[in-house]
């Protein structure tokens, strides 16, 4: 078919026809009616702009807040700098949501900051904001075995931190077993402390625990919640989330379920 390619809905998972006839790489799911960009342009539409991954862009920001100097920023992501700005101004302007992977062996430590306003994170050999040098020497003192890449992508996933800000969200999952996830806003930005044992944090409000799995019969017919399994399932399954650190795609129907479930 001419012009035509097979597209794949990264939501649901249906298959559509999608005929190219614009520079607009984005197309409407006729199954769930969520509308997506695409990941890459289409053959022979090769010299029309990328789609760039929220996590990516996440990260343009955060190399802002650390005083990277915007020519590098350009020749590191391959952006423009109208494209900088924009993102600047999105992340600025909408509230997020973060996926955190906590340490599950330590989590009694990790509630009970939560319950005091702090949410915890580790690989804590340096305040993020001291940048990544002085974080890869304060690692190598520690950890001198460890490679300059595996520093390198565990310094990327932490920095997204610094983009967190007051009024975003934070998810939790396995906050109280494997069936279950925590939601929680933020109530203040990023911080390190010395004296702690996970030292980088955030500050968090109001969390909410929810539970896919219950008991008995009574307890499932009183709080069960298909939202809830739902959010619990993506979170499982969807190979984004598992990094200690991850942020989610807006406008998702995953970011609107969370919002939804939360009611703030």
């Amino acid at each position: 078919m001419k012009d035509r390619y097979i597209i794949k809905c990264p939501e649901c998972g249906s298959y559509h026809v999608k005929k190219h006839q614009s520079n607009i790489l984005r197309f409407k799911c006729l199954n769930c009616k969520n509308t997506f960009a695409l990941n890459r342009p289409l053959p022979n539409h090769e010299g029309q702009s990328k789609r760039i991954p929220y996590i990516k862009k996440a990260r343009i920001v955060a190399d802002i807040k650390l005083g990277i100097s915007e020519r590098d920023i350009i020749e590191r992501y391959n952006v423009s700098k109208k494209t900088i700005y924009r993102i600047q101004n999105h992340f600025e302007t909408r509230k997020n949501i973060f996926v955190f992977r906590v340490d599950y062996d330590n989590l009694d430590y990790i509630r009970d900051e939560v319950e005091n306003g702090r949410l915890r994170q580790g690989w804590d050999y340096e305040d993020l904001r001291r940048g990544f040098d002085r974080f890869r020497e304060s690692y190598m003192k520690v950890e001198p075995d460890v490679s300059l890449d595996e520093i390198e992508k565990r310094f990327n996933i932490l920095k997204i931190m610094l983009v967190i800000k007051k009024g975003d969200y934070v998810i939790v999952p396995k906050y109280e077993g494997e069936h279950t996830f925590m939601i929680c806003q933020v109530s203040d930005g990023y911080d390190f402390d010395d004296d702690k044992e996970y030292r980088h944090s955030i500050g968090v409000e109001n969390p909410k625990v929810y539970y896919s799995v219950f008991k008995s019969i009574e307890e499932a017919e009183l709080d069960y919640s298909y939202d809830v399994q739902i959010v619990n399932e993506i979170l499982r399954t969807t190979k984004s989330f598992y990094p200690a650190l991850s942020i989610v795609e807006p406008k998702s129907y995953f970011y609107r379920l969370v919002k939804k479930l939360y009611g703030r």
